[in-house]
């Protein structure tokens, strides 16, 4: 037993709808999900210091993930033995972070950003090209007359693709 583990929690919806046409030869699927899931049980980092590389913690994080899955499926050609059908396949997935508490004081803080996605990477704003030295210049976020690599990276940019699928052929 111990008394800082607990379940996570998961808030599961979906709503889909599937339609078939001229005795299943054109048959379309589409679905919408919600998936909330917060206490997850998760390896925390640890400095390097301290021997170890994580401790296991219910880190309490909200995470959402939303998403379209939508399917079409055909029969081509149904003549004796030969059967050919196609089928296509597309998903949308999304992914953000919706809470965490004292986000700004844990190890997490280079790393996430509460409304965006989980997998992303910060990088420096780009004001443009300076026309006297054609250099690339950058947003100086806080102000300091210097780009530095933790204050000034402040633009997120998600790494997941917007959109995957398939096509199939029998």
């Amino acid at each position: 037993f111990n008394p800082d583990f607990g379940w996570e929690t998961n808030k599961k919806s979906e709503v889909s709808l599937e339609l078939g046409f001229w005795n299943d030869r054109l048959s379309l699927r589409g679905s919408y999900y919600r998936n909330r899931s917060s206490n997850q049980l998760v390896g925390i980092p640890l400095p390097g210091t301290t021997g170890f590389g994580s401790i296991t913690a219910n880190l309490g994080a909200t995470v959402e993930n939303t998403g379209w899955e939508l399917g079409l499926n055909t029969v081509n050609i149904q003549k004796g033995d030969f059967l050919w059908t196609t089928a296509l396949n597309l998903t949308i997935p999304r992914n953000r972070l919706v809470a965490f508490p004292d986000l700004e004081e844990s190890t997490y803080a280079n790393q996430l950003v509460v409304g965006s996605p989980l997998n992303i990477t910060k990088v420096y704003g780009l004001n443009g090209v300076d026309s006297d030295t054609g250099l690339f210049t950058f947003e100086d976020f806080n102000g300091d007359g210097m780009i530095s690599a933790l204050e000034d990276r402040q633009v997120v940019k998600p790494l997941d693709p917007k959109f995957y699928g398939g096509l199939d052929n029998h």
